[in-house]
């Protein structure tokens, strides 16, 4: 089951000016909401009030109200200091109740988030591209905070692949080394830790918090227009790996598959920051940076294309295997109106298995 938790929003408005000081709450306070239900776009947000025991609305005192705190009440996460509403884009029913230098409110309120499926036919899975080095000391404190996030409400919408450079798992694609062609079709100068997002944008945070904020905007501006299915088989006598690659689109545009083979249990050896490697790219397509113009297809909405890649991977177990399928498209424009290419959703299996698309309720 999808995790059905918030998904954040977004910063303060209309924190009137009023009175100084910090007058007495009384007997407690109360939390109610202008709207109790709101679309599931991201934009449409549910704005909290929280009045004291003689009625009065604390949120126009400005030095109680930026001691005020929204806590989801499923998971105990807060909105962040200083929102005053809460908006979302998945499709559940979020209660929350409010704080005050620690104290709750008597009650708390529900709001329901319906009709994603209407913005978002499927399930949107970012591509975050590690950038690393087993020789690099920092690289270690972007790796904790990406597994934080895919333990957060943030799991199911990010599929991580880490690239390393100059070290033993570094590959090369098309005879050239894989993380210098990233780097070159972003402009980056190889400094580690660093990642790539969808192959549109790239970012060096580090901390779950700012890394949640990177995937919800993304979430949020760039809506999937296609889903992606993958089946994967075990290794056969050649040490071949054979996976079918589907793509459905759901807007008119040009399409591209591609895939990645990612490790997981790769020990560390002295000399190495992090004790086990994960996600570990040991093999990709030859678009794996950027849509092909010769393979990709014309798609009409509702339309599906499906391709078949033959795939040599040695020195690996077949149970620390994973398979990555992603779709490049330019179906998306930019905040100025701009056609971009980009990799619109992926989706991801254990090798030998398979998995079908991955639709919003």
């Amino acid at each position: 089951m999808k995790i059905q938790r918030y998904f954040s929003v977004l910063i303060a408005a209309l924190l009137l000016l009023s009175c100084g000081g910090d007058e007495s709450l009384g007997d407690g306070f109360t939390i109610s909401v202008d709207k109790s239900a709101i679309e599931a776009d991201g934009r449409d947000a549910a704005i909290f009030i929280v009045k004291d025991s003689k009625g009065e609305n604390v949120m126009l005192n400005e030095d109680i109200a930026e001691k005020v705190y929204f806590v989801n009440a499923a998971d105990q996460s807060r909105l962040p200091r200083l929102s005053t509403s809460f908006s979302s884009i998945r499709n559940g029913e979020y209660t929350f109740y409010a704080t005050i230098k620690g104290e709750k409110t008597l009650n708390t309120v529900t709001i329901k988030v319906q009709n994603r499926s209407l913005y978002e036919k499927y399930l949107q899975k970012v591509g975050v591209y590690q950038l690393t080095g087993a020789w690099c000391v920092n690289c270690p404190s972007m790796t904790e905070g990406l597994t934080k996030l895919r333990n957060s409400e943030y799991g199911e919408n990010v599929i991580v692949m880490a690239c390393h450079i100059n070290d033993r798992f570094s590959i090369l694609i098309d005879g050239k080394d894989l993380s210098t062609e990233v780097c070159n079709y972003f402009g980056h100068n190889g400094a580690v830790p660093h990642a790539f997002y969808d192959m549109i944008f790239q970012n060096s945070a580090r901390a779950e918090s700012q890394l949640k904020q990177l995937i919800a905007g993304q979430l949020l501006q760039y809506p999937a227009t296609c889903g992606v299915k993958v089946n994967s088989s075990g290794v056969d006598g050649s040490g071949n790996i054979t996976i079918s690659a589907s793509v459905k689109a759901d807007r008119d545009a040009h399409y591209d598959l591609g895939y990645a083979i990612l490790a997981d249990n790769q020990p560390g050896q002295s000399g190495d920051y992090e004790a086990v490697y994960n996600d570990v790219l040991v093999a990709v397509s030859s678009n794996f940076v950027k849509i092909n113009g010769s393979s990709a297809v014309s798609l009409k909405a509702g339309e599906e294309h499906t391709k078949t890649f033959t795939v040599k991977v040695d020195g690996y177990k077949a149970s620390d295997l994973k398979v990555v399928v992603f779709a490049h498209s330019d179906a998306n424009t930019n905040d100025k109106g701009v056609k971009i290419t980009m990799v619109d959703n992926a989706n991801i299996c254990k090798l030998g298995e398979s998995v079908d698309y991955a639709l919003n309720e």
